[in-house]
């Protein structure tokens, strides 16, 4: 197996686990299970607190979230069903116990403060429901993701969250009236980022359904497009705000072989990749751009200064599929500052 660098890499591995009328069981009776027993709270989740005793700060969490209070000792019953442990007592060897019994049982566990202990990780998490963002650091600094979440919490809507509903109440409408992937995605982002998204944020939300409605009669039709983006000198970090938006975009990326791996990061993560050589790639343009797909072309340096890109763009246009040239930073070859290339 090849080995791989793994400075960028995760240990963990980011999910969303489904708890919908589902008991989460909380550990222990002070502010720490207090704290866990809020944040469960935020979920549609049966809480369960399991402490012989517990303080004010536990007791006032219990009545705000309607969780169960069991006041004695972890049982297998208790865990019957379970879906999430937290192990929140003030004392360590209680929090081993439950996180024991937990793992007998194949229940994932965290270990207050004892990260080598625990299955999950909580993080901080910026509330929109139903769009969640969970920020984690693994366990290595809780602060800085609190910082994070502040960011975050400052740069979203509360609106966010209805907006987030009503296109859930769309969506089956707008799937079966758009039949192309492409199409639907262009859609989906003048939703967000057009009228309907400001009707919400204004607290409007029957004129957001109108101006939805609208939306769908102008839809967009399938149409081949491809886009040649310029990624600079090919390094991750230079990659213009533009190119990124439209590697998000992408149904189809093709690239020549020594495109960097870190630039595929930045892509779309279902967008096929095909590695393609320049005998072959005006065919491979001209296939994958068909029935409306949007295909992203990598190009290292400015398109239009490339033979190969410059072919490919003559060979698409004469058979009439739309191309886009994004311009990307060019490095002087004295190290100079970056600069963008002209459009």
């Amino acid at each position: 197996m090849a080995s791989r660098e793994i400075g960028n890499q995760l240990d963990v591995f980011p999910a969303f686990h489904q708890v919908a009328g589902r008991r989460v069981v909380v550990v222990g009776g002070g502010d720490a299970a207090a704290a866990r027993l809020r944040l469960v709270g935020q979920t549609t989740a049966h809480p369960v607190l399991v402490s012989k005793q517990i303080n004010a700060q536990t007791m006032a969490a219990i009545d705000q979230v309607g969780a169960d209070w069991i006041s004695h000792r972890l049982t297998q019953e208790v865990l019957a069903g379970a879906v999430l442990i937290f192990a929140a007592s003030d004392d360590p060897l209680e929090n081993k116990a439950a996180a024991d019994a937990a793992r007998a049982v194949g229940i994932a566990v965290n270990v207050m403060d004892v990260p080598e202990q625990c299955d999950f990780f909580v993080p901080a998490i910026v509330n929109r429901a139903p769009v969640a963002i969970a920020i984690s650091s693994g366990g290595a600094g809780p602060v800085l993701t609190q910082m994070l979440r502040g960011r975050i919490e400052a740069l979203l809507s509360p609106h966010l969250g209805g907006l987030a509903r009503l296109a859930g109440s769309l969506r089956a409408q707008v799937t079966n009236q758009i039949t192309s992937m492409a199409a639907r995605r262009l859609y989906w982002r003048a939703f967000f980022s057009g009228s309907v998204a400001r009707a919400v944020e204004s607290g409007h939300v029957l004129l957001a359904r109108r101006e939805a409605g609208q939306l769908l009669l102008n839809a967009p039709e399938d149409q081949a497009r491809v886009s040649f983006v310029n990624i600079g000198p090919g390094e991750a970090d230079l990659v213009t705000l533009r190119a990124h938006r439209v590697l998000q975009e992408a149904d189809v990326i093709i690239h020549d072989s020594q495109i960097a791996p870190e630039i595929f990061a930045l892509a779309r993560r279902d967008a096929r990749r095909i590695a393609i050589n320049s005998g072959r790639s005006i065919a491979a343009l001209k296939n994958e751009a068909r029935d409306g797909r949007h295909v992203v072309r990598l190009v290292i340096g400015d398109p239009r200064d490339d033979a190969t890109a410059a072919d490919e763009i003559a060979a698409l246009r004469h058979h009439g599929i739309q191309i886009d040239i994004i311009p990307g930073l060019t490095i002087e070859p004295n190290n100079a500052a970056a600069q963008p290339a002209a459009a």
